[in-house]
């Protein structure tokens, strides 16, 4: 190499000195930047522009047909065993892409306090709202929550999540039964319908604190009738025996059925 000769956008200017008195050279760029190229690049042609044809290059999306393109160049690569690719790498992407807690903690603390400008914020409306209005997408959305929701730990961090996210509290029912449950059997029960206790998908609202009991608040708005008998059966594939007791009932009634159930399965113990 020599002054004067052109390498892409580079133009050799002068020679220079760098990384331990490797030969390079200084090259002013067709943009306007100067850049100092060691000789082994420039001769290998590794390098064509200060970084300003990367930067172009990236931020001008591909066609479907150079993606199409591409795609086949790294297959014939592939089939050629001119392009190796690590058994570690090639199991991910069968499996998905699968990040490992560390780098999820580095990701979510890196964006922590961070506020979107408005601009990205509409930007990002954009992309979902196309994306989500694609019956396509929506349906693999759909599969990919459904065979999420079907392991039993990832459910239990998920309710977890949502709960913890929306503040969770007490609501008119669930503080009436509170002050029923300390009044007559005080310490004993524990409110649990912030999502301290997860049962497979469900959160119950109260447990009792030695046995394996739980008490349901249910409101006429939001719950069937046959809510309770899915809720029961659903607790009780888990080894806890629920009760079911309604906003609508007074709190006589409300103590009486509380009082049998704890009774029943005073009895039931009694007997084993």
């Amino acid at each position: 190499m020599k002054i004067g000769d052109r390498v892409g956008r580079l133009v050799i200017v002068e020679p220079r000195l760098m990384y331990g008195s490797r030969k390079a050279w200084l090259c002013h760029c067709d943009c306007g930047c100067v850049k100092v190229v060691v000789d082994y690049s420039l001769k290998r042609e590794v390098v064509h522009s200060c970084g300003c044809y990367a930067r172009e290059v990236s931020s001008t999306p591909m066609s479907n047909e150079e993606k199409t393109k591409l795609s086949m160049t790294r297959k014939r690569l592939y089939a050629e065993g001119l392009l190796v690719v690590s058994p570690v790498f090639l199991d991910a992407v069968r499996r998905g892409r699968v990040q490992s807690q560390k780098e999820k903690d580095k990701r979510a603390s890196s964006n922590r306090g961070k506020k979107r400008s408005p601009e990205q914020r509409e930007r990002i409306s954009r992309g979902v709202s196309k994306a989500m209005n694609d019956p396509v997408v929506r349906e693999k959305c759909r599969q990919a929550a459904l065979r999420s929701w079907a392991n039993p730990e990832v459910a239990a961090k998920q309710v977890a999540a949502i709960l913890a996210a929306t503040s969770v509290h007490p609501n008119g029912l669930e503080r009436r039964v509170m002050e029923l449950l300390e009044r007559y059997w005080p310490d004993e029960w524990q409110f649990v319908g912030d999502g301290s206790l997860i049962l497979g998908k469900m959160c119950p609202d109260f447990v009792h604190k030695t046995n394996n009991l739980l008490i349901e608040a249910f409101g006429r708005y939001w719950h069937e009738e046959e809510d309770d008998a899915i809720r029961s059966a659903y607790f009780a594939d888990r080894g806890y025996k629920t009760l079911v007791v309604w906003g609508d009932d007074m709190d006589e009634v409300m103590l009486g059925k509380i009082r049998r159930f704890i009774k029943e399965d005073a009895f039931a113990a009694g007997e084993r």
